[in-house]
């Protein structure tokens, strides 16, 4: 396989608080595909003020469908950040840019 051949995965790097809702409590559960881990962070009024990565996850090609597991939390809206991997053993991480990323936004989505 010549250079440039190599698959390329995305995995979130961050989370943009579209929304940041009301009602939320710290420990509700963020629901995401691929393996990807995130966990909320709120004021005291429970609006999302923060969304920790806990774990990315890995082959992204498309934006997922994120919602929070709440008893009292509604409105919230996050949008990932996605940051490319490219999957190669001959790919030094250092040739691969820093902080390169996409982000995707899909106005036609479920709000």
């Amino acid at each position: 396989t010549g250079a440039g051949e190599y698959p390329v995965v995305l995995e979130i790097e961050d989370i943009n608080i579209l929304d940041p809702g009301f009602g939320y409590d710290s420990n509700d559960k963020v629901v995401v595909d691929n393996g990807a881990e995130l966990k909320l962070k709120t004021d005291p009024l429970g609006s999302v003020i923060g969304v920790d990565v806990v774990n990315g996850g890995m082959g992204f090609s498309e934006d997922p469908d994120i919602y929070i597991e709440s008893d009292s939390g509604y409105n919230a809206k996050l949008m990932p950040v996605f940051k490319v991997n490219r999957v190669g053993e001959d790919i030094e991480p250092e040739l691969v840019a820093p902080g390169a990323s996409i982000q995707v936004i899909d106005c036609v989505g479920k709000f």
